[in-house]
């Protein structure tokens, strides 16, 4: 990377700010709600969002996540979205078991020091 240059410049998908930037993907889309009340309740879960290309998650909409979004999430740069990918279904448990992990994470990446 060129000395003075941000980040941007080099991997236009990381800028959030851009058309054509990254945005936050509900995995169980959030129509969802609206039409299952028992898998609703888990839209809005930290658990069940993941970062993706803005382009790509405007492709994948409200799709299917075995049959379509799965595959897409595998293709991801990011890692933690990759990771949300590849499994047999998308529900309570996959949410509730990303959820963990993503806390586990945040007390590593943002440590509390007293």
């Amino acid at each position: 990377m060129a000395k003075g240059k941000p980040q941007e410049k080099h991997y236009p998908h990381w800028d959030v700010s851009r058309r054509g930037g990254i945005n936050l993907e509900h995995i169980l889309p959030k129509a969802l709600r609206n039409t299952d009340q028992v898998l609703g309740e888990w839209v809005f879960r930290l658990g069940n969002t993941v970062l993706l290309q803005a382009n790509k998650n405007a492709q994948i909409g409200s799709d299917n996540y075995v049959k379509i979004k799965s595959k897409e999430l595998l293709k991801s740069e990011f890692v933690l979205t990759k990771e949300a990918g590849g499994k047999a279904n998308w529900g309570p448990n996959e949410i509730t078991d990303r959820q963990q992990r993503l806390a586990k994470l945040a007390v590593e990446v943002w440590p509390v020091r007293i």
